[in-house]
């Protein structure tokens, strides 16, 4: 199951968004029961997809991902708040 439906996307008009927008998505694995019975950080999640490139994620790894985007739009907004 993919997230993002990236398939419907028209890429022309995303383009403006930046070169990977359109290409951004998830499918999601089926749920295992390792999943059901409590959330096990090494269960392998589905594949994020960025640019033609797949990368297989655990939930641990999902939640760095998470951590490491938030921070960087943190300082972006930091450095252009202080004009660096």
């Amino acid at each position: 199951m993919s997230v993002n439906q990236r398939h419907s996307l028209d890429q022309k008009k995303v383009q403006r968004f930046g070169n990977y927008f359109g290409s951004i998505d998830f499918e999601i694995n089926s749920v295992s029961q390792a999943v059901l019975e409590g959330k096990k950080q090494d269960t392998k999640a589905g594949k994020l997809l960025i640019g033609g490139k797949e990368f297989e994620c655990t939930l641990a790894e999902l939640d760095r991902i998470i951590e490491t985007c938030q921070t960087a739009k943190a300082v972006f907004f930091q450095k252009y708040r202080f004009g660096l």
